[in-house]
């Protein structure tokens, strides 16, 4: 009896560790009411929304996670270290192609990639977190400064498909 319950044990902390899977084809959730609501201050176009765009394509293994999307008529590629170390790309800026470094880590089962950004004189800290609730729709939640300062977050949300 006494093994059983160890066996349970183990099983359920084994269970624990596993990491979401996002892999796949995502489509942005294309409620306006809801991404108005998700957006304080709004109007600012999808762009500005803090989401990956309108679909975007995952890949994953135990080390790194691929998100690829097309921004106009290129592809980007955004490669992530699952282990929290530096993750380098290659991102288009206002000065052109710039190196950008990220540090993704798991918070749970929930992806938390924090990366630090140029935006004219001042270098800002943009965080991203990639939650999949029960129902299998995708929240990519954006926090960063806002213009005064003050620190503005949005949601967007895909479904698989």
């Amino acid at each position: 009896l006494m093994s059983l319950a160890a066996v349970a044990v183990m099983a359920s902390n084994a269970f624990a560790q596993a990491k979401t899977s996002f892999a796949g084809t995502w489509n942005m959730v294309m409620d306006p009411a809801a991404q108005q609501a998700a957006a304080p201050g709004g109007g600012r176009g999808r762009g500005g929304m803090g989401g990956l765009g309108p679909t975007f394509s995952v890949t994953q293994d135990d080390k790194t996670l691929t998100i690829t999307r097309t921004m106009g008529e290129n592809t980007m590629t955004t490669t992530y270290n699952l282990d929290g170390s530096d993750s380098k790309n290659m991102v288009m800026g206002r000065g052109g192609q710039q190196e950008q470094i990220s540090h993704a880590k798991w918070d749970g089962a929930n992806l938390v990639v924090t990366r630090t950004q140029q935006m004219g004189e001042n270098s800002v800290e943009i965080k991203q977190t990639f939650s999949i609730g029960a129902d299998g729709v995708l929240t990519i939640e954006t926090s960063r400064p806002g213009p005064d300062g003050t620190p503005v977050s949005t949601k967007v949300q895909y479904k698989k498909g």
